[in-house]
């Protein structure tokens, strides 16, 4: 994971890289999922966690959410259609113009992937949506119709990885990465909402707990430690400059 040169070999290099890690984490998804007892029995402790910190707010925010029939069905197709493309979209964003901040962002990325799998395979978690003690229902079943235990998408994530929530790591990057490359004070107030937007939005669905999202960053965390330790590249540069395609970061 060093430093890529510039163009259309090492653009289709880093792509391979991409779908690599994606085949890995499917190919390792059967180990990964959890036994529905042992999920749901870590769930409860999640919940119990929770109650002793007095942060369990997700009843709260969901009813919330809810009761604005137009922000349930918004909140619905956003958690489906919203995480990955923004995601990649930075990504790419990086590679085309500042490539030396690519680098040590794509680095945390792939190791705070690493790490959350071993998560999911050494804690499986249900999430709220699937635990009667939640009080929580299945928003994006209800007001999308979509079925993420049936059809095509349950083969496309793991049903027990509510923890940690890697829509809030993913989110949480982005807004690292706009936080420290923004120029206007508007750029810079939207990489501060936008992970704000994205751990309500896990929640208010019932897909994560709270602690979920604090879980997620945390693997922000890892991976840049993860990165570092490898002699990797990790500190996302700050400022304006532009890094051209052909540069190194």
């Amino acid at each position: 994971m060093g430093a890529p040169t510039g163009g259309v070999r090492a653009g289709l290099g880093q792509i391979a890289l991409f779908v690599g890690a994606l085949l890995a984490y499917q190919a390792v998804r059967g180990v990964a999922v959890g036994e529905p007892d042992d999920a749901s029995r870590n769930a409860l402790e999640v919940l119990g966690v929770q109650a002793a910190l007095g942060i369990g707010i997700e009843p709260a925010v969901q009813g919330w959410a809810l009761a604005r029939v137009g922000l349930a069905e918004a909140l619905s197709a956003l958690y489906l259609g919203l995480h990955l493309p923004v995601t990649a979209l930075m990504l790419v964003w990086l590679w085309r113009r500042r490539r030396d901040a690519y680098v040590p962002v794509r680095n945390v990325f792939l190791a705070a992937n690493a790490l959350a799998l071993a998560v999911y395979a050494l804690y499986p978690v249900a999430p709220p949506r699937l635990v009667a003690a939640s009080g929580l229902v299945d928003v994006i079943a209800v007001h999308s119709g979509v079925d993420l235990h049936g059809g095509l998408a349950s083969g496309l994530f793991n049903p027990y990885a509510a923890v940690p929530s890697m829509h809030v790591a993913y989110a949480a990057l982005v807004g690292i990465v706009g936080w420290r490359l923004a120029v206007t004070p508007a750029l810079r107030l939207a990489a501060v909402a936008y992970p704000a937007f994205v751990a309500f939005m896990v929640v208010a669905t019932g897909n994560h707990y709270v602690l979920d999202g604090v879980a997620g960053v945390a693997m922000l965390g890892g991976g840049a430690l993860v990165a570092a330790l490898c002699g990797l590249p990790w500190r996302i540069p700050a400022g304006s400059a532009r890094v051209g395609a052909g540069a190194a970061g």
